[in-house]
């Protein structure tokens, strides 16, 4: 069985990179992450969570990117 907590630390990450890209709509954000995966569908939520922690990493340490100390 998944571990349920897993669903509030990615929505917490998601939510993180959301407001500080907030003139993106859901399906912009979502379509721009699923970019970077080859086949979203079999994708572990493990990596999925991975993944958006060293994306929000990776983008805070870029010039003039809000960082809010969320991560």
């Amino acid at each position: 069985m998944n571990d349920s907590e897993r669903i509030d630390r990615i929505l917490k990450l998601i939510s993180t990179i959301w407001h500080k890209h907030p003139d993106l709509r859901l399906g912009q954000l979502l379509f721009i992450f699923a970019d970077f995966i080859d086949d979203i569908f079999y994708y572990k939520d493990d990596k999925t969570e991975k993944l958006l922690e060293e994306n929000l990493k990776e983008a805070s340490k870029r010039k003039g990117y809000k960082n809010n100390g969320d991560l």
